[in-house]
């Protein structure tokens, strides 16, 4: 049985339609629970004395319809049923009895034999009644080319025929021009769906019609079959063969063929979230829909919507409704309305205009005249103590990767060997004219090649160091430059990665080493005092086995698995430090 955040299936959509009406002062309910489930405008008593008035409705687990769309500018009252099931004619003619006031009343249904018979049966009673009511059946599935008697299905383009209407009534048309509104946009909206997965409801097992390979084209929004299935291909592929069934349909609605003297057509686009797809997904599905729509098929689209309109539980896929003959139809979609459900209509950008990276503030040349340039022999040192860096990482990385393998993603030994690779690869050009140029190049480097917090880490110390040797004085000399721009780099990775000393990272290699050089005993010499540091590192990174992690992946680990596990990053850097200051020895 599939995992659901409810109390009880039998009472999950009482409890989310009481939930609505507490969140918003905008809507009621009325008092028939649980026979009768119709959520109102709060103030349906004035709307219906001033204007027509708008029902829907359906089964439920479509949310946000239909009770999302009840609001000013859109729906008066919606029906509810119980999940994928056709409220009864008894709600329907109670929420008739509600809100149909002197200026009559529009009912708006879904196509499926469920709804036209419930809905149609309360509507004749309202009739019998005395009251005006008209009732407009939307079918916009252009899924089935040749549906067979019981017609096409209702699915997203429904809510768009719920705007229109809606803000219509709204501007005090009258009941005849509203129901024009209503034929004129479902005639001229289709929709295909398509779905990864099927829906699960809730207290039921979990379905398993569709292998993890498969996904089917044209279907409904009550987890039956769709018209094909067919293997998981590219989201592009997909888009547009769902387009190419939309297309074809809107080329014989009238607004389409009204529109034939023009180069392009004016559409609106609905990308709809069927239940679980993720916004990563709906935007790789809308680049590509208004893509196609534009170069291939002509279309302009000028207004869209993406988001979820009309769901189907938990079901992974979307659907998209394309709407033509917009012309006349804009100032409605554009109204204002206060339904929770709804989602702006935008204006999309097909060509947006890009904007050029910015050039550094400061070019090489300025660099070199505000630094210190190379002392002498200072090149080589650098080369060969950058050179042995690396390939001290590159002989760890096997001990390395088994230590993250142990206590994190095992990712360590990789992530520094390719640093290590694109450092010796920067090198075989030589090194740059000061030391200032020659640490943003290798920051960009370790940006570049590495990826994690590793990369981050290791391009902000040595952007630091950067920053450190352009304000040194040309007074110090060679040694006390680098050990300062060390400490500059330690410092830096300290503030930004906030992780202090004796918390199982790199910084437990790094800042004694840093230590040492920022209070260097002055009766040592350079080397002496390097030796020291890289003495500090090997022991701060060797304490890590009996350390608990207090930053970093190993933070979620118990201390079981992280004893006798060093610190993979720690005794990275106190390789890389030790065969730094042996190349310089030599």
């Amino acid at each position: 049985m599939s995992k659901k955040l409810l109390n009880d299936a039998s009472t999950s959509v009482l409890e989310m339609l009481h939930a609505l009406t507490m969140s918003s002062v905008g809507l009621t309910r009325m008092d028939g629970f649980p026979d009768i489930k119709v959520v109102l405008r709060s103030d349906y008593q004035q709307v219906k004395q001033k204007q027509v008035t708008i029902i829907s409705g359906g089964g439920s687990g479509h949310e946000p319809a239909h009770a999302g769309y009840v609001g000013a500018g859109m729906l008066t009252a919606a029906v509810a049923g119980d999940i994928f099931a056709s409220p009864s004619s008894k709600a329907v003619l109670a929420a008739l009895r509600a809100v149909t006031g002197p200026h009559g009343c529009l009912v708006i249904v879904k196509n499926y034999t469920g709804d036209r018979l419930h809905f149609g049966a309360a509507v004749e009673q309202a009739k019998a009644e005395g009251f005006n009511v008209e009732m407009v059946i939307v079918g916009d599935d252009c899924a089935i080319e040749t549906p067979s008697l019981a017609g096409k299905r209702g699915l997203a383009g429904t809510v768009l025929v719920h705007k229109v209407v809606g803000a219509a009534a709204e501007l005090g048309l009258d009941l005849q021009q509203v129901v024009h509104l209503a034929n004129v946009t479902a005639m001229n909206v289709a929709t295909v769906g398509l779905a990864l997965t099927t829906c699960t409801l809730p207290g039921a097992a979990s379905a398993h019609r569709l292998a993890d390979d498969e996904v089917e084209l044209g279907l409904g929004i009550h987890g039956e079959p769709g018209v094909t299935r067919t293997k998981m291909q590219p989201a592009d592929d997909l888009v547009d063969a769902m387009l190419e069934k939309i297309i074809a349909a809107v080329k014989r609605a009238p607004g389409w063929c009204q529109g034939a003297t023009s180069p392009t057509r004016d559409v609106c686009l609905l990308v709809n979230n069927l239940g679980s797809s993720s916004s990563m997904e709906l935007a790789v599905v809308t680049g590509r829909a208004l893509q196609t729509l534009q170069l291939k098929h002509g279309v302009r689209v000028v207004r869209l919507s993406v988001g979820s309109f009309m769901t189907s539980l938990n079901m992974a896929g979307v659907s998209l409704t394309v709407l033509t003959g917009v012309d006349q139809l804009l100032p409605y979609l554009d109204a204002e309305t206060s339904a929770s459900g709804w989602q702006r209509l935008l204006t999309p950008c097909c060509e947006p205009k890009l904007v050029p990276v910015p050039v550094p503030v400061h070019d090489t040349g300025e660099l070199i005249a505000s630094g210190c340039e190379w002392s002498e022999n200072e090149q080589e040192a650098v080369m060969k103590a950058s050179t042995a860096a690396c390939v001290a990482i590159l002989q760890a990385e096997p001990q390395l990767t088994e230590w993250d393998t142990a206590i994190g993603d095992g990712d360590c030994g990789l992530t520094l060997s390719k640093g290590a690779n694109a450092v010796l690869d920067q090198l075989k050009h030589g090194v740059d004219h000061d030391p200032s140029t020659f640490l943003l190049k290798l920051s960009h480097v370790f940006e570049s090649s590495m990826g994690g917090s590793s990369g981050a880490l290791y391009c902000i110390m040595a952007k630091a160091a950067a920053g450190s040797m352009l304000r040194s004085s040309r007074q110090l000399d060679t040694a006390a430059r680098w050990m300062n721009a060390f400490v500059s780099g330690v410092a830096a990775v300290l503030k930004y990665g906030r992780a202090p000393p004796k918390s199982r990272t790199m910084n437990d290699a790094l800042v004694p080493a840093a230590d040492i050089l920022e209070q260097r005993d002055p009766s040592m010499n350079a080397l002496q005092c390097l030796e020291s540091a890289v003495q500090a590192a090997e022991v701060g990174a060797e304490s890590t086995r009996h350390m608990p992690a207090l930053a970093g992946r190993s933070s979620y680990l118990s201390e079981e698995v992280l004893k006798d596990v060093p610190d993979p990053g720690a005794k990275a850097c106190a390789a890389w430090l030790r065969a730094v200051v042996d190349s310089l020895h030599r």
